[in-house]
């Protein structure tokens, strides 16, 4: 995994981008790069970036937030990021 810190966040890379991590006063807004969208209500914000990639926003303000349905969208979104072609 790569981690590259950038002047107001940091982006998470494979061999493309597959995430970003934006700090709040009382959280931590995680944007998941998906090529399909996300139907959840933890989704905060979906923007359709072309026509495979999607950036959706969720915000995390306990550690209980980070649970087995995040982690499992993060681990598609990695691999998703290293696939080629």
């Amino acid at each position: 995994m790569r981690v590259s810190p950038k002047k107001t966040s940091i982006h998470l890379g494979n061999q493309t981008d597959f995430g970003g991590v934006h700090v709040r006063k009382s959280s931590i807004i995680l944007t998941i790069r998906l090529n399909h969208p996300l139907e959840s209500p933890r989704v905060i914000k979906a923007e359709q970036a072309s026509k495979n990639r999607y950036h959706l926003d969720v915000r995390l303000e306990r550690v209980e937030d980070v649970d087995a349905e995040l982690l499992g969208w993060l681990k598609e979104s990695y691999g998703q990021a290293g696939d080629k072609g």
